[in-house]
């Protein structure tokens, strides 16, 4: 499956929208999904984005490698990776996005409470 399969294939289970999915590499919705559609991202946009389908990337892939450093760091040292400023700022952000999501729309709040 190559790169844009995945890509959609991710976009639909995930059930983000392409505003969501091109956050990253801060291109529009309209935008990405002509770019999709042509198949026309740049090397840099497809590096950001790739890591999105590491579950589909096999274990010699660098993406791959590196996030199961971080993962086995974070595993062992949670209490102190926690305390670091850094990674606190992002999880700080991650949750004040999540929230603010959920309380923008009704829909969101009621599927929230609900899960």
């Amino acid at each position: 499956m190559g790169f844009y399969q995945k890509l959609k294939s991710y976009k639909e289970t995930s059930g983000l929208s392409y505003d969501e999915l091109g956050e990253p590499i801060g291109m529009k919705g309209n935008a990405l999904r002509m770019a999709i559609n042509r198949e026309s991202l740049s090397d840099l946009q497809k590096k950001t984005l790739e890591p999105f389908f590491v579950n589909k990337l096999d274990d010699k892939h660098p993406v791959k490698k590196q996030l199961d450093e971080v993962y086995r760091f974070l595993s062992q040292y949670t209490e102190l990776a926690l305390q670091d400023p850094r990674i606190k700022k992002i999880i700080d952000r991650e949750v004040a996005k999540r929230l603010f999501d959920v309380a923008s729309s009704k829909e969101a709040l009621e599927k929230f409470l609900n899960s």
